[in-house]
Order: structure tokens, then C-alpha cells, then sequence
């Protein structure tokens, strides 16, 4: 009976660092990217090391895609803790 119990805490406790660790990256988003990017992007989504930003107009979208190795390895400096593997841009709400 205690095995079902470890196996639901284990799965809460990885539910919990995922979590803290999207709120990491969301949290440090601005401080990483820096103000004039943040302004037309917003991370939204943060999944099996997929980080998904929305972007308001298409020429940030392109541009940023053009940036995004250099923001990539900036993010991973500020946001040492997750497994980030990629970040896709996207049109959205900012």
C-alpha cells in the first residue's frame, strides 16, 4: 500500500519542480531577454524543455527568430535549473 504512495508523492513532487521551474523562467524572462524585447514578447508555455513565447507583430517574430541562439544561451545563464532544450516564437497576446 505505501508503493502507490510514494509513486503519487514523486509524481506531485515533479509537478511541483516543473512548475517552479516555469515560473523561474517566466519570472526572468525580462531580466534575460532585456526590456525592449520583453515589451513585445510574453513566455507562455513551458513543457519538456520547450519554452513557447508569443510575440506581437511579424517583424519581431522574424527578428527574434534570427536572435534566438543568442537568446537561447542568454536564458540558459539567467535560468540554470531547467532542462531548456528550445524556444519557439509565435504571434499572440502579449
Amino acid at each position: 500500500m505505501s508503493e502507490p504512495l510514494q509513486i503519487i508523492v514523486s509524481r506531485v513532487m515533479h509537478h511541483l519542480r516543473e512548475k517552479s521551474k516555469k515560473e523561474d523562467i517566466f519570472k526572468l524572462w525580462k531580466k534575460a531577454v532585456g526590456k525592449r524585447v520583453a515589451q513585445h514578447t510574453k513566455p507562455v508555455y513551458f513543457h519538456s524543455g520547450v519554452l513557447v513565447v508569443n510575440v506581437d507583430k511579424t517583424g519581431w517574430l522574424y527578428e527574434l527568430n534570427i536572435l534566438k541562439p543568442f537568446l537561447f544561451r542568454k536564458l540558459k545563464r539567467f535560468i540554470t535549473n531547467t532542462n531548456l532544450k528550445e524556444i519557439k516564437f509565435r504571434i499572440g497576446e502579449v
